[in-house]
């Protein structure tokens, strides 16, 4: 069985997640990039590139994905986000 990393709060506390005052302090850089993404159309690849085990339910590229970390990988898609890329 699996429990989570973090201790049981009803609101978690923005000191949980510190990481979360980066989020903040960029949402308007983040949300400019975001957008273009949906605008391509493109960029973001569809679920059954990322995930294999999705072929049998996904069955056309309509379902699209994009995240940094997935399927205990780190993806590349961050490259597409020059604004907001880090290297941690």
């Amino acid at each position: 069985m699996l429990f989570a990393a973090t201790a049981d709060h009803d609101v978690f506390p923005n000191s949980v997640f510190p990481w979360t005052s980066y989020l903040e302090a960029n949402w308007s850089v983040i949300r400019d990039e975001a957008e273009g993404l949906l605008r391509d159309g493109v960029s973001v690849p569809s679920l059954r590139e990322i995930s294999p085990d999705h072929k049998k339910i996904v069955l056309d590229d309509k379902w699209r994905s994009f995240f940094f970390w997935g399927y205990g990988t780190r993806r590349n898609q961050l490259r597409t986000l020059p604004r907001n890329r880090t290297d941690t």
